[in-house]
């Protein structure tokens, strides 16, 4: 997906994450992937690695995080509540 020829690329090489992936109805619009969006998120901290839309654009977060990228806090979901996370 990535050149690995970067510093910040090659540090995670081998690094789990999970997938997540937004389905749309291409009865109503169309994208030039099979989603609205979607999602890679590091297994070990939960952060997101990249977000890729249905367009083609995207934004990954290899050299700053999405704090840094967002001005806003990642926040974790649970069953009672949603908390800043650490």
């Amino acid at each position: 997906d990535y050149d690995d020829s970067s510093p910040e690329i090659r540090k995670n090489l081998g690094r789990a994450y999970y997938t997540v992936t937004f389905p749309y109805d291409s009865s109503i619009v169309k994208f030039e992937f099979d989603y609205a969006a979607e999602v890679r998120i590091w297994k070990d901290t939960g952060e997101p690695m990249d977000v890729i839309f249905g367009n083609g654009m995207g934004r990954n977060f290899f050299s700053s995080s999405f704090e840094e990228q967002t001005n806003r806090p990642l926040r974790i979901k649970d069953r009672n509540h949603v908390r800043r996370a650490p």
